[in-house]
């Protein structure tokens, strides 16, 4: 039927005829009769709905069991004839000059509704950027003159009604355009939309919505478009919860649905309600989507009223996510939610190789924190490890999809590349308010630790650790590297509250993950566990860890020990928290949390190059590309390590573990250097220097082999080839984020103490994620001692059971408690 309409040149028929009574229209001398009028939008309408129900046939093509595509051949046919064109036409004539009346207003609102239609589904119709022809064609049906005024026109009907009420649609009408009375005749003239419902409302707001896409010719004045999309976003939002509270009052109790985050969440409704409700959170979305793609075309720095609006639009994505807004069912919003969020993160890094901190920040970051962005990551983080199959986790499992990069990044980048990376948010952290940044840091330590002990948070967890993490390894130009200031400063404090645990969490992921599941289940993919042991080993080569060393529960965490640790509630922490803090648990996550550079990482090292070593060897083809990022740090820290530290690496092969170092495995590693990181775009490594590594790690291999053997005395190391470190050095001196931050941290508690933040929960395994955020989290007081410091009984009758019984003096019960 389809293909029919096309060969009988139904659309250059319907063209003509709307062309016609546009003509009509525009040359009469008198106002046209009602028969005239009724005729014409009883022709105008399945016009419409032939281009619309056309293009929705190629989207469902495959639904309907045929592979024809006509999709493109449509668009070219209206582009061609002027169908949208003409109909736009002729629907503005019909506003200015058809009779009132009630059947006519109503069959005016139907064309309204038709045109929305229509508009909407050529802006939203996927075609192939290949092909050019079609692509132009699109783009000229949604910037016709007449079809643009017209979607402009019927929109903001559509949002004056929406934000006034019927009554007040046509007057309102003016000031949605910005001005104080209608800017042109077809504004005034109202239509009904009685038989149609609310629900017509929403294409309109969507088609006014494309009308104003940036990527349009000549698009629209930039500050008068940000403030329309606010518009319609919040007023569609505002219509949906009017609608939902009023069918609550009728029996349900609305109060259930709180802030708090999906696991609350009242059930979306039902019938021709869920499809209202759905089509408005549709609006909001795609309003939402607009902006940041405007937000996108402007240059930065941000100024006026775009600073004005960037914040807003960090206000509506926070409204958008609120599970009371996208209930079950909508998880496909919430994945299309992570390109916008993701643009409006990017730009709080102007360059996406360089991070600078000077003493203001820059508009981008300012806008980001008075728009509430790091209490919506925050928000999202913890609803996320608290429902690792819900909705907030469906946003940031789209983020946690990007972690290869990590893992299979070149060997060493001539600068480090921040976009589409958690590490946009380095600054917000260094700019924002000490609760807010601590609050923020301490959630991504417990739903680490959720992931590292229950299974839950799947990747999200490690994700955010291993991209906020990943910019204090990488390399950057000397000019680069923040100066020595009060921001920057603060950024050390504020990751020295948190980042001894994210390192250790770490740890005890990659030894859990390693087993291949955890108490919970599957914790984590194979993606994720190269990508953090990738981040830990970088680390290790840093200046981060410089200076540590000791013993550690860690190593028990890579031997396998941390699956026991911590199961239940009532365990204690492994790594920083048990091994470092005293006996009431001053490491972990209480008031001092964990110790930096964390006891024993610099130990641990060893085990962990083995580990690696032991993953790559055993990864086959059909797992996907190499994970060059994990070779390379794998490379670098055997190297390094059989030259600095040979008799911990004979130690361990002589130990039977599984992580021992294996000859066969280095060579792996070494054939993989020169197969792919010599020949890898953005490699900082001179191909002299990557092929001196491939020989230094066959010198590895050999040497493994003769321990092996029995030769050589113990202690024999290999020799360091001169050549690798020269060409290494000369990337990464003295030129990474960390290296210039490790200065300036200090132990968590005296962090805490300089920054003004009030005491953290007292147990050291504590992963509670009640609630929206860690700020103004109301802790209750041991009744007995006073010192310690509960988020919830449960955190406190596990800590008493895990020694804090006899630090407090002893007793036969859990204490009283009080809050503090």
């Amino acid at each position: 039927m389809a293909q029919g309409l096309l060969r009988t040149q139904a659309i250059p028929a319907a063209a003509r005829q709307l062309a016609n009574l546009a003509d009509a229209l525009r040359n009469s001398t008198g106002a046209p009769s009602r028969a005239f009028c009724e005729a014409a939008l009883l022709l105008l309408e399945p016009a419409l709905d032939m281009q619309t129900n056309l293009l929705l046939f190629d989207k469902r093509r495959s639904k309907l069991g045929t592979s024809v595509e006509i999709g493109a051949a449509v668009v070219e046919a209206v582009e061609e004839t002027g169908l949208l064109e003409h109909a736009a036409r002729l629907l503005l004539h019909l506003r200015r000059a058809c009779p009132t009346g009630c059947a006519l207003d109503k069959r005016l609102g139907a064309g309204d509704w038709s045109f929305a239609g229509a508009y909407v589904q050529i802006a939203r119709h996927p075609i192939d950027s290949r092909d050019g022809r079609a692509t132009a064609a699109l783009w000229g049906v949604l910037s016709g003159p007449c079809a643009r005024h017209a979607a402009m026109v019927v929109g903001l009907m559509a949002l004056a009604e929406v934000e006034g009420g019927r009554e007040e649609g046509a007057s309102n009408a003016g000031a949605s355009a910005g001005g104080g009375s209608p800017p042109c005749p077809c504004l005034v003239r109202r239509a009904r939309y009685d038989d149609i419902g609310e629900g017509s409302l929403m294409p309109r707001l969507r088609a006014l919505i494309a009308a104003l896409d940036p990527k349009l010719p000549a698009p629209p004045h930039r500050p008068t478009a940000l403030r329309l999309l606010l518009r319609v976003g919040f007023a569609a939002l505002a219509s949906r919860d009017g609608a939902q509270a009023a069918a609550a009052s009728g029996g349900a109790d609305a109060g259930g649905a709180d802030a708090g985050g999906s696991r609350d969440t009242a059930p979306p409704p039902q019938g021709a309600g869920a499809t209202a409700a759905r089509s408005k959170a549709w609006v909001a979305f795609e309003a939402f989507t607009a902006l940041t793609r405007h937000l996108k075309a402007v240059d930065t720095p941000w100024r006026g009223a775009v600073l004005g609006a960037a914040a807003d639009t960090w206000r509506l994505a926070a409204a958008v996510l609120r599970p009371t807004v996208l209930g079950r069912g909508y998880q496909d919003l919430h994945l299309n939610m992570y390109d916008g969020l993701q643009q409006l993160l990017d730009a709080c890094v102007p360059s996406s190789d360089r991070l600078t901190f000077p003493a203001e920040p820059p508009p981008a970051v300012a806008a980001a924190l008075v728009g509430g962005a790091l209490p919506l990551q925050e928000r999202l983080l913890r609803r996320a490890g608290e429902a690792p199959g819900g909705l907030e986790s469906c946003v940031l499992g789209a983020y946690a999809d990007e972690i290869g990069w990590v893992a299979a990044a070149p060997l060493i980048t001539a600068s480090a590349d921040l976009s589409r990376t958690w590490g946009c948010l380095l600054p917000l952290l260094a700019y924002g308010e000490p609760l807010q940044v601590a609050a923020f840091v301490a959630s991504a330590a417990k739903l680490l630790r959720r992931t590292e002990v229950y299974g839950q948070g799947g990747r999200v967890g490690p994700a955010l650790v291993c991209e906020l993490l990943k910019p204090l390894t990488a390399p950057f130009s000397t000019e680069d590297v923040a100066p020595a200031g009060p921001v920057r400063a603060r950024l050390g404090l504020v990751l020295s509250v948190g980042l001894g645990e994210w390192v250790a969490g770490l740890w005890r992921v990659v030894g859990v993950a390693d087993a291949g599941t955890g108490p919970g289940g599957e914790v984590t993919d194979a993606d994720t566990r190269d990508s953090c042991l990738a981040t830990l080993l970088g680390l290790c080569r840093s200046a981060l860890l410089s200076g540590a060393g000791g013993a550690s529960a860690a190593s028990a965490a890579l031997a396998g020990g941390s699956a026991a640790a911590g199961k239940g509630t009532g365990g204690s922490s492994s790594g920083a928290g048990s091994g470092s803090g005293g006996p009431d648990g001053a490491g972990g996550s209480s008031g001092d949390g964990a110790p930096w550079p964390p006891a024993g990482l610099a130990a641990v090292e060893v085990e962990a190059v083995g580990l690696a070593l032991r993953r790559l060897h055993a990864r086959t083809p059909a797992a996907g590309p190499e994970p060059f990022g994990l070779i390379a740090e794998t490379g670098l820290a055997a190297v390094r390590l059989a030259a600095s530290r040979p008799q911990e690496v004979r130690a361990l092969g002589a130990s039977g573990s599984a992580n021992a170092w294996q000859p066969a495995a280095v060579r792996a590693v070494a054939e993989a250097v020169g197969r792919g990181l010599g020949t890898r775009e953005g490699g900082a490594l001179q191909a002299d220097t990557v092929a001196a590594l491939g020989r230094q790690l066959r010198a590895v291999a050999g040497q493994l082999e003769a321990w092996r053997a029995g030769e050589e005395g113990e202690g024999g190391g290999v020799d360091p080839d001169p050549e690798v470190w020269a060409g290494l050095q000369a990337v990464v001196e003295d030129s990474t984020l960390g290296a210039a931050l490790a200065g300036q941290l200090v132990p968590p508690a005296e962090a805490r103490r300089r920054l003004g933040l009030p005491p953290a929960c007292s147990h050291p395994a504590c992963a509670n994620l009640a609630g929206d955020s860690e700020a103004g989290l109301r802790l209750r007081q041991c009744g007995r001692c006073g010192q310690a410091g509960y988020c919830c009984r449960e955190c406190q009758t596990a800590h008493w059971r895990g020694g804090h019984k006899q630090a407090c003096g002893g007793g036969s019960g859990g204490g009283g408690s009080k809050a503090s």
